[in-house]
């Protein structure tokens, strides 16, 4: 254990939890720590390091307060990205939380953004503390790198994000990989648990594939067409079911689209400079008209799809 995170942990988010009325708050405790420690046990290898960030970034890089856009980063991909996700959503009670956090402001109802109390005092707490310092105290067993794991689990995901996450430039070509079917994804059936009569609810967070998005990649392989999301937090904040998912577009030569990145086997690319996730349908419309700062091939994509009512 390393002092410094469990402070964190114990004197800071668990107290904040505990104000916000969750008691039971173990889940949501422990699953940060294992993500805390794994990305911590990487933070002086740079390759894997930036991989694993390069899913919070277009979040984290408009969080408040100011901080080194790798730290606004790690608090999204460790600590928002989390069973906090659950405790948010409509299907809290499933997880034995006692009510939902809030995601809003309301002053009117006096409604407290509590998702952004917890990031914000965690950017606060992080950003001063030296993270290439805290990973050489920390050990893990193979078994707790979290990951790690799902590197391996879905290598081919990897390696494609690998690429994205440390090239300096805004598009790259490389040798196609030689993909690994690995993906397990049945999407034949109703949904990938192989029950036909069972619906799995989507929190944001939850590991399982439910039927929309299901559905989503039925359309995606039969028509051929890209896949087009507002961002990666989008599809899902859990990590392995993102690399899941587009390990299943590489498995299928599909292609993963977003205002800020494309992604490819042979081919990825991001926007120069980041736009701010979405939240209403105003900005999503924002989003995808604009297209500085775009390679000219994901810049088309884009555009084809605008016009024939896809996005």
């Amino acid at each position: 254990m390393v002092e410094e995170v469990e402070y964190y942990l114990d004197q800071i988010l668990k107290q904040q939890l505990l104000d916000f009325g969750i008691q039971n708050n173990q889940l949501i405790l422990e699953n940060i720590r294992n993500q805390i420690y794994s990305l911590l046990f990487h933070w002086n290898d740079e390759e894997i390091r930036n991989t694993i960030l390069l899913t919070g970034l277009e979040e984290g890089c408009y969080y408040l307060p100011e901080a080194n856009n790798l730290i606004r980063s790690f608090v999204v991909v460790t600590i928002r990205n989390s069973y906090l996700e659950s405790a948010g959503s409509i299907s809290y009670k499933q997880y034995g939380f006692e009510r939902q956090i809030s995601d809003r402001e309301d002053e009117t109802n006096n409604l407290k953004n509590e998702m952004k109390i917890v990031t914000s005092r965690a950017i606060q707490y992080f950003k001063d503390l030296d993270f290439s310092t805290l990973a050489v105290k920390i050990h893990l067993k193979p078994e707790e790198d979290y990951y790690q794991n799902i590197f391996i689990k879905y290598p081919d995901s990897y390696q494609v994000l690998k690429i994205l996450a440390n090239t300096k430039k805004n598009e790259e070509y490389f040798e196609k990989i030689k993909v690994t079917k690995c993906s397990n994804l049945c999407i034949q059936g109703i949904n990938t648990t192989g029950d036909r009569e069972k619906l799995v609810t989507e929190d944001g967070y939850s590991k399982e594939i439910g039927l929309e998005l299901t559905k989503a990649l039925q359309s995606y392989l039969q028509h051929r067409i890209s896949f087009i999301t507002y961002s990666f937090k989008y599809i899902t904040r859990n990590f392995e079911k993102l690399l899941r998912i587009l390990q299943f577009l590489l498995e299928n030569d599909l292609v993963y689209v977003s205002s800020n990145y494309y992604i490819a086997n042979g081919y990825v690319a991001k926007r120069k400079k980041l736009r701010r996730v979405p939240h209403t349908d105003q900005e999503r419309n924002l989003n995808f008209r604009d297209i500085t700062g775009l390679s000219k091939r994901h810049a088309k994509e884009i555009n084809v799809a605008r016009k024939e009512h896809r996005i």
